[in-house]
């Protein structure tokens, strides 16, 4: 079933797969580089949290990724790696509900 959605008296194109993956192909240079942009930028911070992780684990926790299963310095590296996870799942749940209210704080405070 296609939904079309009437705008005035014009037809608004189908919401396709094909439509949508040619409004990304054929995007204007400066939006390209924005999203190219933002690509690299949400990679950076994927990658970083991914090293946070092991970071808490080794630094803070003091254990050992390399140590037999079982011992207590892979315990405490296992224990550190999943308080950081913890750590960014908060974090990742402050910019959802962040993100919910921008516009009213971007209105509120201009």
């Amino acid at each position: 079933m296609h939904f079309r959605q009437q705008v005035g008296d014009d037809i608004a194109p189908e919401a396709t797969l094909r439509n949508y993956l040619s409004s990304i192909v054929h995007l204007p240079s400066c939006l390209r580089r924005v999203c190219l942009t933002n690509l690299f930028c949400w990679s950076a911070h994927v990658c970083y949290s991914l090293y946070f992780t092991d970071f808490v684990g080794e630094a803070v926790y003091g254990g050992d990724p390399k140590a037999p299963n079982g011992s207590p310095a892979k315990i405490l590296f296992d224990d550190g790696v999943r308080f950081g996870c913890w750590g960014m799942s908060m974090y990742s749940l402050s910019c959802a509900c962040y993100s919910l209210i921008i516009e009213r704080l971007i209105k509120r405070f201009r």
